[in-house]
């Protein structure tokens, strides 16, 4: 979709599942009204899915409405198709290298020795 969407643009409208056996089933008749589609709001980055619930019976004036709102926040860098909403809530989120290495430390000690090999470029000899 990078090269077929110009900025600004969006694709299609699909539901989010067609297939009656998927990881959805526990939302019962909710996973009915979840629509996606895809929209490129800057030129230099790939195209971002946007995910939404059909909540009115005019569902082309939701998907206007969030394509519309997607552009807004999101253009406002030309290499960068997120909102800075999800750009911060994510730096916050997430762990510190020191946090993860000893998560992962915890879960090797429990393991047999060789089932978690660091990557090479982390084990080298010198």
């Amino acid at each position: 979709l990078d090269y077929f969407l110009d900025p600004s643009e969006r694709s299609f409208t699909f539901k989010y599942s067609e297939a009656p056996a998927n990881l959805l089933k526990d939302l019962g008749e909710w996973r009915k009204k979840i629509y996606s589609f895809y929209i490129k709001p800057v030129p230099y980055d790939r195209p971002t899915r946007v995910e939404f619930v059909k909540t009115s019976r005019d569902i082309q004036k939701t998907i206007e409405e969030t394509a519309t709102i997607m552009n807004s926040l999101s253009a406002s860098h030309d290499a960068c198709a997120l909102p800075s909403v999800l750009i911060e809530a994510d730096a916050r989120a997430a762990l510190a290298k020191e946090e993860i290495s000893i998560l992962r430390d915890s879960i090797a000690d429990r393991l047999e020795p060789s089932t978690m090999l660091d990557l090479r470029r982390e084990r080298r000899p010198f």
